[in-house]
């Protein structure tokens, strides 16, 4: 997919050079001794429209940034268990991923001035409506720099049902660099890393991660803690 996009995007910036190129070397042609400026503006706005498609393209394919080292698929792959962390909601509650073990955990960096990071939000929040009781949850790290003042009113702007916490760079290294966003990580109920989607998301194919990850057996350990929760709080 990622080919297919950049060999596009490719050929529509050919296409605003040869547009550009057919103006500089060809006459215009005459109305009554006027030059036809509605002849040269169609050309123009072909142009312009072409590069400004293969721009949004470029944005719309890597996210907000461009990685500049490989991403963390590979160790996210590994299933191995995801870094564990304490930070803070909007209400300074200190929080904590292990909190949330024996759920799903969709665990989503993003920002508020990132674009593509908004398109990802509606509907993550919309699967975190939906999804809630079956054992899902979105969990939202913020990488503001300007932090809560910033943040805040988009969490009211978009309603978001789900916890929001507000990211540092010692998260993003813990979690092996955060290069894109938005970067959204699987965890699985037995809080390993299942799986990883960086930049503008598939919604089909998340949820298709996100359902395989629901409807797994849970592990022996993972049976005994939530029997264990059950028999705490009856």
């Amino acid at each position: 997919m990622t080919l297919i996009v950049i060999i596009f995007s490719r050929h529509l910036a050919g296409i605003a050079k040869t547009v550009l190129s057919w103006r500089r070397h060809t006459e215009p042609r005459h109305q009554g001794g006027v030059a036809s400026s509605c002849e040269l503006g169609r050309f123009r706005v072909s142009a312009w429209t072409a590069f400004g498609t293969t721009v949004l393209l470029a944005i719309l394919m890597w996210g907000c940034s461009t990685p500049s080292k490989p991403g963390p698929t590979a160790t996210a792959k590994g299933l191995r268990r995801a870094p564990n962390f304490i930070l803070q909601d909007s209400a300074g509650e200190h929080i904590r991923l292990s909190d949330y073990e024996g759920k799903v955990v969709a665990l989503d960096f993003w920002a508020t001035w990132c674009s593509p990071c908004q398109l990802d939000i509606t509907w993550l929040n919309e699967l975190q409506r939906q999804n809630r009781d079956r054992g899902f949850t979105v969990v939202g790290i913020a990488m503001d720099q300007e932090g809560w003042p910033a943040v805040e009113p988009f969490l009211r702007k978009f309603d978001l049902k789900y916890p929001v916490l507000l990211g540092n760079q010692n998260i993003g290294e813990l979690y092996g660099g955060i290069d894109v966003l938005p970067t959204v990580f699987l965890i699985d109920r037995a809080g390993r890393l299942a799986d990883v989607h960086a930049g503008i998301i598939n919604r089909k194919v998340f949820e298709q991660s996100m359902e395989r990850l629901l409807s797994a057996e849970p592990a022996e350990g993972q049976r005994r803690h939530s029997a264990n929760a059950r028999s705490a709080n009856p």
